[in-house]
C-alpha cells in the first residue's frame, strides 16, 4: 500500500473554484486498489498549513495544475523537495501540454498525461516507473467508482447561490468526456480529447441519486464539456431524474437546436426534470470570425436556441469573446449587436463579452507564435512569469499585441460583464431585505446595460468609480461579518 497526497494548488488570482472532481475521481482508483489518499485543496484553503501533511512521509505527492496554477505549484515543489522525499507527480492541463518540458524540471519526478486514474494507479503499485506516463487507451467511464467526495468537506462547496440569487445545495458531476467539435481555440482539440465518451444514463441516475440523498442536493451541475451530444443518453437520463425533485445545469451547442435533436420534445422532457439553466458558447456576432473559430455555428443558429430556451422557460448563460487575431470593428460590432439581440430576445440571461485568451497548444496561439507576435517559454520554470501567466489566462480582459482596438475590447469587455450582474427589479422580485453593495452594484448594472445597448463606450468614468466601489466594499466585508 502506496501513501498518496494529492494537491490542488492556488491559482494566480486568489479565485476560489468548485469541488476538485478530477483529484477525488483520481483517488477513488487509488482507494479501490488499496493505496490510502489524502486531499488537499489550496484553491478553497489557502492558508491551510500544507507544511505538516509535506513532512508526514507520502510515497507520493501529485499536484494538478493549470497554467494559472504554475507559480504556486513551482513553491509547492520546492516545499516537498525541502521537506520530504517524497516522489513529485505532476499532472492536470498544463503538464499534459508540455510534459517533455514538465519532466525536464529537477522539481519534478513523474509526469502524468491526460487522463490519470489507471497511469498513477499502475505507478503506485511499482507496474512502472516512466518519468512520463500516457494513457494510451481512452477509459470506460462506467468502469471508474464515484468520486471520493468524501474526503473533503463537501459542505464548502455545496451551499451556493443560483443566478436568481437563492441560496441552494449543489454539487459538480461529470457524465462524460470530450467533446467532437473542433474549435480553433479549445484546449479539447490539443489534448485529443475530441472522443465524446459518457457514463451510462443508468449509473449517471443511480449516481446522482446517491449524491442527491447523502448530501440533500437541490442542484445539481452537469459539468461535462458537452452535455447533450447523445438525445437518446439525455433522454434516458431526465427520466431518471423526474421523482428527485432537484434543477440541473449543463452546456450545449447552439447547433443541436434542431428538430430530431435537442427540439420542443426534449426541452419540455428536460424542463419536467428539472432544466434550469443552459450554457452556450455563443462567441461572436461576426460569421467570419465564427469560421477562423472553427466554431462550426452560425449567428442564426446562435439566435434560435436562445429562442428555444426562452419559450420553455429555461434560464441562460452565454460566452462571447472579442479581441482575436485578424479581427477588424465590423467584426466586434457585429458581435455586440448579436449580444444585444439575445439579451432582448431572453432578458433574464447572463451575458458577458471576453477577450480572447491564447490557450497553450491551440491551433490559433501556434499560428500567433508562428507568425512572431509572442513567444512560449521554453522551461517549466519560466511559466511562472507574471506577464506570461495574465497573457494565457487571465480571466478579465488583458491587452494583446493582436488587438485592433484594446481600448475598446476593455471597455466592452467591462460593461457587458457589469450588465450580467443582477438589477434591482430582480432583487426585488425575490421579496430579499438588500444590502448596500447589492443596491449600489445594481446601479451600475443599469448603467452598463444602456451602455452595452447604446454602444456607448466613451468617457468610461462609471467604470473608474465602480472599481474603488467595488474595493470599499471588499474591504467593508473582510472587516466587518454583518456586512457579508
Amino acid at each position: 500500500m502506496m501513501k498518496v497526497l494529492l494537491i490542488r494548488p492556488k491559482n494566480f488570482y486568489n479565485i476560489v473554484g468548485n469541488a476538485p472532481i478530477s483529484l477525488l475521481s483520481l483517488a477513488s482508483t487509488l482507494i479501490k486498489s488499496d493505496h490510502q489518499v489524502k486531499i488537499v485543496d489550496l484553491m478553497n484553503n489557502p492558508n491551510y498549513d500544507v507544511v505538516k501533511d509535506i513532512k508526514d512521509d507520502y510515497d507520493f505527492i501529485g499536484i494538478s495544475c493549470w497554467t494559472s496554477e504554475i507559480d504556486h505549484t513551482i513553491k509547492l515543489c520546492k516545499l516537498i523537495r525541502g521537506n520530504s522525499n517524497s516522489k513529485i507527480v505532476l499532472g492536470g492541463i498544463h503538464p499534459t501540454l508540455f510534459p517533455e518540458q514538465t519532466a525536464n524540471s529537477d522539481l519534478v519526478d513523474h509526469v502524468i498525461v491526460g487522463e490519470g486514474e489507471h497511469s498513477f494507479v499502475r505507478l503506485c503499485n511499482g507496474e512502472t516507473n516512466q518519468q512520463v506516463l500516457r494513457q494510451q487507451i481512452p477509459l470506460n467511464l462506467d468502469e471508474l467508482p464515484l468520486p471520493s467526495y468524501d474526503l473533503i468537506d463537501m459542505e464548502q462547496y455545496i451551499n451556493q447561490i443560483d443566478s436568481d440569487g437563492r441560496n441552494i445545495r449543489a454539487i459538480e458531476y461529470h457524465s462524460s468526456r470530450g467533446c467532437p467539435s473542433e474549435c480553433a481555440f479549445c484546449i479539447n482539440v490539443v489534448l485529443n480529447n475530441r472522443r465524446y465518451r459518457a457514463i451510462s444514463a443508468r449509473k449517471v441516475v443511480e449516481d446522482v441519486s446517491y449524491l442527491v440523498k447523502k448530501y440533500n442536493l437541490s442542484f445539481v451541475h452537469f459539468r461535462d464539456d458537452n452535455f447533450f451530444v447523445n438525445k437518446r443518453r439525455v433522454i434516458e437520463i431526465c427520466n431518471g431524474l423526474n421523482d428527485l425533485n432537484i434543477r440541473w445545469f449543463a452546456e450545449c451547442r447552439v447547433d443541436y437546436f434542431r428538430q430530431g435533436h435537442v427540439d420542443d420534445e426534449l426541452l419540455g422532457l428536460c424542463k419536467r426534470s428539472g432544466l434550469y439553466e443552459i450554457t452556450f458558447g455563443i462567441e461572436s456576432g461576426s460569421q467570419r470570425i465564427l469560421d477562423i473559430m472553427k466554431k462550426g455555428i452560425t449567428p442564426k443558429q446562435s439566435i434560435h436556441a436562445v429562442q428555444q430556451a426562452k419559450k420553455h422557460g429555461i434560464k441562460l448563460r452565454c460566452s462571447f469573446m472579442i479581441g482575436l487575431p485578424n479581427e477588424k470593428k465590423e467584426d466586434i460590432m457585429q458581435t455586440i449587436n448579436l449580444y444585444n439581440q439575445i439579451t432582448k430576445i431572453h432578458p433574464g440571461v447572463s451575458a458577458a463579452i471576453g477577450s480572447f485568451r491564447p490557450y497553450p497548444k491551440c491551433e490559433i496561439s501556434d499560428n500567433l507564435i508562428a507568425s512572431g507576435l509572442f513567444t512560449e517559454p521554453t522551461s517549466f520554470e519560466q511559466w511562472a512569469d507574471i506577464k506570461l501567466i495574465e497573457l494565457y489566462s487571465k480571466p478579465s480582459y488583458v491587452k494583446t499585441p493582436w488587438q485592433i482596438n484594446p481600448k475598446l475590447i476593455e471597455k466592452i469587455c467591462y460593461y457587458s460583464s457589469i450588465a450580467s450582474g443582477t438589477s434591482l427589479l430582480q432583487y426585488l422580485n425575490q421579496n430579499r431585505i438588500l444590502k448596500p453593495r447589492q443596491v449600489v452594484g445594481s446601479f451600475f448594472v443599469m448603467l452598463a446595460r444602456v451602455r452595452m445597448r447604446l454602444r456607448l463606450f466613451h468617457l468610461p468614468m462609471d467604470m473608474l468609480l465602480y472599481n474603488k466601489m467595488f474595493e470599499l466594499f471588499k474591504k467593508l466585508r473582510a472587516k466587518f461579518k454583518w456586512y457579508r
